[in-house]
Order: C-alpha cells, then structure tokens, then sequence
C-alpha cells in the first residue's frame, strides 16, 4: 500500500514527525486521488463502526440490528436501528 510505504519513509526521519495530525496533513497531499479515497472511506467507515457501537449512559446500546424481510426480494436482511425506535416486531 502506498500509504504504508509513506508513513513508513516519514517515520524512518523523526525530525521530521512533530504529531501524528501534522504527518497525516502532511502525506495525505503527496497521496494519488484513488489512495486518498480509499483512505477517507476507510476513516468513514471505521467511525460509523465505531458510532453504531455506541452505548448510552445506561450501558444500554444506542443501536441494535434487527433481521427484516427485504419487500422486493423476500430475502432477510440485516438493518441497523436506534433500539428506542424497537417495535415489538423487531
């Protein structure tokens, strides 16, 4: 991956590395556009990960999957919901 090799050639002069924030505005301008996609989506899904793993002051989880019927093709899918939102369906 191009953006190991980078972080690894910035590391390798610690003069160079302040913070990590700074080295990451850094080399995210010397990456191509694909590698700057690929790095912001994986950003974007690791925190809606982390935000769909929430939990409330209670230890109770702010949301929980539910399998649904799909309408238009009849197979069950997963759906994430707020657990407030919970039908007895669900």
């Amino acid at each position: 991956m191009k953006s190991h090799q980078a972080i690894a050639n910035a590391l390798s002069d610690w003069k160079v590395v302040q913070d990590a924030p700074s080295l990451a505005r850094d080399l995210f301008g010397a990456l191509d556009d694909d590698e700057r996609d690929r790095l912001a989506l994986r950003a974007f899904t690791d925190e809606v990960r982390s935000t769909l793993r929430r939990k409330n002051a209670d230890g109770v989880p702010v949301y929980g999957n539910v399998e649904q019927v799909d309408a238009a093709t009849g197979s069950l899918v997963r759906r994430y919901k707020q657990t407030a939102a919970f039908t007895v369906e669900d």
